[in-house]
């Protein structure tokens, strides 16, 4: 008889079973019968769930020794590779649990074949690995008779196990003696997916050298950061690396090295690493161009990204109480300050100021400024508008009695020299 079925114990054993023998064609009806509910269950049997032998068919039952929740011991009549029998012992190995074939009479059995284990779902053998297997089995027979047999571990194909003699039974027990221990599997060449990004805005950062080494400093792989992220290859289930950022971009502080543990996910396991922008503040001072004292009054600038100041980036009103306008956090690049709204009594200021921040420091109109605090001060010139003193009327007058004095010397020269014409 050749009978392959998957009985599945605890969802960590999964035993496939060939028989050997020879049995007449049948057609009644089989029951599976669990010890724990005493429960019998009626099924009729028909070709498509009987089993194939040598000679003909053979139709049976099953019954085992817990109670059954959705993968009753039905599942072994079913012929199907990826149903199973699963017990719900709390113990969680299996060991004294059984599962008992019969036959509807009696059948002349030589050797069977066992795959021992769940090695059947086509996924490299990771199933298998991460359950228990089976090591030691009590085969009984209704004679009374007993065998134990060793299994052999890691071994997903099938084991064939030839009986001492040749014997005439109606039922097949097997009984879980002893098992092997679980194996940590851990898969090689997991795909761990890195991305360089800026801290203040998502976008993939270019032209960060970047490393992932394990715990032994190995260097597994090194790379220069682009626009897409970049994907590590070779990397191992459960094992612990370190990514670190050797030179941050242009412009970028060097983040702290994040230690990562490789997950067991099917879906490719992503990290990001962020990168803070390096920045920087200018201060503008406003003063009176002739006395230099601070004017602390309101005015207005704007920081442009042309000379020509048509692309205003932001406009940043003055704090009255010290005469200053900060513009804070500023990235590396050059900008154009210009003054939009002048102090109260001031001339507006036509002057536009350059400045540049780069990895050397903050320039100003091609002069470098020292910083203090990630922060550069430089000051901006106003001339008051002129207006008229008090102390300057009599002169305004002395004036005004010139020019009429003039005008009245300018008209008796043209009247007399018109009377001297006439009476010619």
């Amino acid at each position: 008889m050749k009978l392959k079925k998957y009985i599945s114990i605890l969802a960590i054993f999964t035993i496939s079973l060939s028989m050997v023998g020879c049995l007449k064609k049948s057609n009644i009806q089989s029951s599976v019968t669990t010890s724990s509910v005493e429960e019998n269950l009626k099924q009729v049997q028909n070709s498509t769930n009987t089993l194939a032998t040598d000679c003909d068919y053979v139709v049976y039952d099953a019954k085992s020794s817990d109670q059954y929740n959705n993968y009753s011991p039905l599942n072994v009549l079913d012929d199907d590779s990826n149903s199973s029998w699963v017990l719900n012992d709390k113990y969680g190995k299996g060991i004294g649990e059984w599962i008992q074939i019969n036959f509807d009479k009696e059948v002349q059995l030589d050797k069977f074949y066992i795959v021992n284990g769940l090695g059947w779902n086509g996924d490299n053998n990771e199933s298998y690995l991460k359950n228990n297997r089976v090591k030691t089995l009590e085969v009984e027979f209704s004679n009374g008779e007993k065998q134990e047999i060793n299994l052999e571990d890691n071994k997903v194909e099938e084991q064939e196990i030839a009986l001492n003699k040749s014997i005439k039974t109606d039922y097949v027990k097997f009984t879980i003696k002893d098992t092997n221990e679980i194996q940590k599997v851990n898969m090689i060449d997991k795909i761990v997916e890195i991305s360089k990004t800026d801290i203040t805005n998502g976008n993939e950062l270019e032209g960060a050298e970047l490393e992932v080494i394990d715990e032994d400093g190995n260097t597994i792989d090194k790379w220069t950061s682009t626009k897409e992220p970049h994907q590590v290859k070779g990397l191992e289930e459960g094992k612990t690396y370190i990514l670190k950022e050797k030179t941050a971009p242009y412009g970028y502080e060097i983040t702290e090295e994040i230690e990562f543990v490789v997950t067991t996910e099917k879906d490719t396991q992503k990290i990001e690493m962020k990168d803070m922008p390096i920045l920087k503040n200018v201060k503008v001072i406003k003063v009176d161009s002739e006395t230099k004292e601070t004017i602390k009054d309101k005015f207005i600038f704007g920081i442009y990204e042309d000379p020509e100041c048509t692309k205003l980036i932001k406009e940043v009103k003055s704090n009255k109480e010290d005469g200053t306008a900060l513009f804070e956090e500023l990235r590396y690049g050059t900008y154009y300050i210009k003054e939009i709204k002048a102090p109260k009594d001031y001339e507006l200021s036509s002057r536009v100021a350059k400045v540049e921040i780069n990895d050397k420091g903050i320039f100003v109109d091609d002069e470098q400024v020292e910083e203090t605090d990630s922060t550069i001060e430089f000051t901006f010139e106003n001339k008051k508008i002129e207006v008229p003193k008090t102390g300057d009327e009599s002169r305004i007058k002395l004036f005004a009695g010139a020019m009429i004095v003039s005008l009245f010397g300018i008209g008796y020269i043209v009247i007399h020299n018109h009377n001297k014409n006439t009476k010619k």
